[in-house]
C-alpha cells in the first residue's frame, strides 16, 4: 500500500528501515560514550539515558546476533557452543533439545 511518499508492508506501527538504522546508530554512540567514561569522577547529567542506551544496545545486539526473541534467558554457556564452527542451539518452548 502507499500513503505518500513512503511504501508499507504490514502494519505502519512498525519501524522503518531508517528508523531502525538511526535507533541502533543512537544506542550505539551511547554504548561507546558508556565504555569511555570514567566512573570514578562525577557522572555526566545524561548518565541514566546514556546507561538505557547503551544497555538497549546490548540487548539488541544480541538478539539480532544469534536471532532470538526476548525470552527469559537467552544465555548460551560457552561449554554448549561448538569449538569448531561457533554453533550452538537454545532451548526455548521446545523439549530441551534445543530443536523443535
Amino acid at each position: 500500500m502507499k500513503t505518500g511518499l513512503a511504501l508499507y508492508t504490514g502494519s505502519r506501527a512498525c519501524p522503518n528501515l531508517n528508523a531502525v538504522r538511526t535507533a541502533i546508530q543512537t544506542t550505539r554512540q551511547s554504548a561507546r560514550e558508556f565504555v569511555q567514561l570514567d566512573l570514578t569522577a562525577d557522572l555526566p547529567d545524561n548518565f541514566v539515558e546514556m546507561f538505557n542506551r547503551a544497555v538497549l544496545y546490548l540487548v539488541w545486539h544480541q538478539f539480532y546476533a544469534i536471532a532470538t526473541r526476548g525470552i527469559r534467558l537467552p544465555y548460551i554457556p560457552l561449554s554448549d557452543v561448538c569449538e569448531i564452527s561457533g554453533v550452538a542451539t537454545l532451548t526455548d518452548k521446545d523439549s530441551g533439545s534445543g530443536y523443535k
